[in-house]
């Protein structure tokens, strides 16, 4: 998936989670600290990505600041499972 259409998709999920922020996060905006995502929400999120992959993430270690902006997560887990897969 291209890196903007993730973008774009992410944003347009962060915004169902919470319609009271107006602004649309960068890539590199984090997204605990601006409050687009709180524990609730990360669960949420994690959801959504395992949906949007198709297969479960693993949860494991340090793995929180992989969930740090949206940059990160693309880098993660999608770009990680698009070169896994060529």
């Amino acid at each position: 998936m291209p890196v903007d259409e993730f973008f774009a998709q992410l944003v347009a999920f962060l915004h169902t989670l919470k319609p009271e922020i107006a602004t649309d996060p960068e890539p590199t905006t984090h997204l605990w600290a601006e409050g687009y995502i709180d524990s609730l929400g990360m669960l949420e999120l994690v959801f959504f990505l395992e949906e949007m992959l198709g297969s479960q993430i693993p949860l494991e270690g340090d793995f929180l600041p992989t969930f740090f902006t949206m940059e990160a997560i693309y880098a993660t887990y999608i770009a990680q499972v698009e070169r896994q897969a060529s």
